[in-house]
């Protein structure tokens, strides 16, 4: 049978009954996480009317609402790989600011991300605290 991801525990399959599943019975996952593949196309066995077992996603649909929202590890690489990478977009004029400032949220997120992945209590305040002390140090340094 066929059917999408609705969430992090629950197909939506294409008889239009939901199924129940454990991420240990999705065979291709890999490295994926599940919260940034919602949406995606699934195969899957239902031996009774509420589980699904031997889950095959076929086709990816990895969306951003899902990648911003998720608070694994893959996800803030990923948001932290493209918060650095609009960095490089600071020396276009005006629109490469504000493009930068997209970036530095995205980057922001990812610590943020693994402080809660990591349950640390100081590391996103530590990461505030140093972009303040950065952002002064800049502000003295021009006046």
């Amino acid at each position: 049978m066929q059917g999408k991801i609705l969430s992090t525990q629950l197909i939506s399959g294409d008889d239009g009954k939901r199924y129940e599943y454990d991420k240990n019975d999705v065979v291709n996952l890999g490295d994926k996480d599940l919260a940034m593949l919602t949406g995606s196309q699934v195969d899957f066995v239902s031996f009774d009317e509420r589980v699904a077992k031997s889950i095959y996603i076929i086709n990816e649909n990895v969306n951003v609402s899902s990648i911003l929202s998720a608070d694994s590890i893959s996800s803030a690489r990923l948001k932290a790989l493209w918060g650095l990478g609009l960095q490089f977009f600071n020396f276009i004029p005006y629109i490469g600011q504000i493009i930068a400032i997209v970036g530095f949220v995205l980057y922001s997120m990812a610590i943020y991300s693994v402080s809660k992945a990591a349950a640390s209590k100081s590391l996103f305040k530590n990461y505030i605290i140093a972009v303040i002390i950065n952002f002064l140090g800049l502000f003295s340094f021009i006046c």
